[in-house]
């Protein structure tokens, strides 16, 4: 079965990513928040890896921590002991609902997704490591991390050279990260030809206001997407994928939306 005048099966998990895990509902890059949206059906996920000060990668999307652990500084300031000291409980969300809930590592992620050998996972390089360490030694700590589950995993960035010089490096599939979808168009289109992307991510208020959307010859993603007719609107411009935060929501009332 096919939504109408389209090519987009009616299966939502099929287009939906779990933005930071099920965000909605439970802390953000938490082993929590991933767990839930896998028992929810996400086929998707999408987290953020940052390094600690012992080069440890970590699950974490801001550059410091006080929002999600009402702590100073940034993760590359602590080596991973004192990082499993902290929650990441999202108090300004969630009060202290969550409070204890421990910082994931990279190597925590893999181990609970080697359990679902199905699942695809968007692993975002942030820049903020790229910045204070180096592309290199980013890359030197996270993909020895993946190799378990290296077949599921797609790794993405705003730092387009980190993928320029994973592309020489590997065959995993990569995503570029750019928040306006004039930029990918313009300045930003010699090195995307060059990487070649498997997929592209773009900020959903940023694309082009009508038209049929595609880029080179990647699939594309937009973020951050919680509006079902939305996330309707935009699957049938020619994107693939949606992430969001409210990954049952969002599943739920696709399909149903999809099957009328």
């Amino acid at each position: 079965m096919q939504a109408k005048s389209t090519g987009v099966y009616c299966n939502a998990a099929e287009h939906l990513v779990a933005h930071r895990g099920y965000t909605q509902c439970f802390p953000e890059n938490t082993l929590l928040a991933i767990q839930a949206a896998l028992d929810v059906g996400a086929k998707f996920i999408e987290i953020d890896i940052q390094l600690s000060a012992d080069k440890t990668p970590i699950l974490f999307h801001d550059r410091d921590l006080m929002r999600l652990c009402q702590e100073t500084d940034a993760i590359h300031n602590y080596n991973l002991a004192k990082l499993k000291t902290f929650s990441n409980y999202s108090p300004g969300r969630f009060g202290n609902k969550y409070h204890g809930e421990q910082i994931a590592t990279l190597t925590e992620t893999v181990k609970l997704l080697k359990n679902y050998p199905d699942i695809t996972l968007f692993v975002e390089l942030k820049r903020i490591s790229i910045e204070h360490f180096s592309m290199e030694e980013v890359l030197e700590s996270v993909l020895p991390c993946l190799a378990p589950i290296i077949g599921q995993c797609v790794v993405i960035s705003f730092s387009l050279e980190i993928l320029a010089l994973l592309r020489q490096q590997s065959s995993i599939p990569l995503g570029a990260v750019i928040d306006e979808w004039s930029d990918a168009e313009t300045k930003n289109f010699p090195i995307l030809q060059k990487i070649n992307p498997e997929y592209f991510f773009c900020d959903i208020e940023c694309l082009p206001r009508d038209g049929n959307l595609n880029l080179l010859s990647s699939k594309i993603v937009t973020y951050e997407c919680t509006d079902v007719e939305l996330a309707l609107k935009t699957l049938e411009r020619g994107v693939t994928f949606i992430e969001t935060f409210d990954i049952k929501n969002m599943i739920n009332k696709v399909d149903a939306s999809w099957q009328k």
